[in-house]
């Protein structure tokens, strides 16, 4: 019992996140929202207990972002479609994975886990072209944001061996991000 107490919160985030994709999308968008929502909910709960990002989560993700490419597509232009979503996706593991292996060649520790570099990868086909950075920027600041009360918590600065699950925070910004894209917000806060 202790356990579905312990995931209560992460379940009721997930549903309102979904109803909220309900409120202000069309209803096919929506859908895949509330999919999204599912998926980012499941991803941070795990990573925030165990640090581990599932990989079939990270699958799911990666399927569903192609599908949703290969859904508002013209007919005639599903294949350029996923294959630009499939470019997003690749390009943003990459560079998640260069992060990886600076900061690993740098400090002589792993700084970003391998599921981080896959979450990236699978959710960028979610979003624009321009909408990744803006997404890295929230995650950045929520993880940040919590290092710092936790260490005001601790009474005591933060350490550079602090381990902080970073698909916490990036797995909320991809649902955000692709909110704001889809509403038009993020072009009215972050013109790109």
């Amino acid at each position: 019992m202790g356990v579905i107490l312990s995931c209560l919160p992460d379940v009721l985030v997930a549903a309102a996140a979904a109803a909220a994709g309900f409120l202000v999308l069309p209803s096919d968008v929506a859908a895949f929202a509330a999919g999204l929502a599912g998926l980012v909910g499941v991803i941070a709960a795990v990573d925030r207990r165990v640090f581990l990002i599932p990989d079939t989560a990270v699958l799911a993700l990666a399927a569903a972002g192609l599908a949703l490419a290969a859904h508002e597509a013209a007919a005639d232009d599903r294949v350029t479609a996923v294959a630009d979503a499939i470019a997003r996706g690749l390009l943003a593991g990459l560079a998640f994975w260069s992060l990886r292996a600076l900061h690993q060649a740098w400090r002589g520790v792993e700084g970003l886990g391998l599921g981080d570099v896959k979450l990236a990868a699978a959710g960028a086909p979610w979003l624009a072209w321009g909408t990744m950075v803006p997404v890295l920027e929230l995650a950045v600041l929520g993880a940040l944001i919590a290092i710092l009360a936790e260490a005001g918590l601790r009474r005591a600065g933060p350490r550079l061996d602090d381990r902080v699950p970073f698909g916490v925070f990036l797995a909320p910004a991809l649902w955000a991000g692709f909110l704001a894209e889809r509403t038009g917000l993020l072009a009215r806060v972050w013109p790109l």
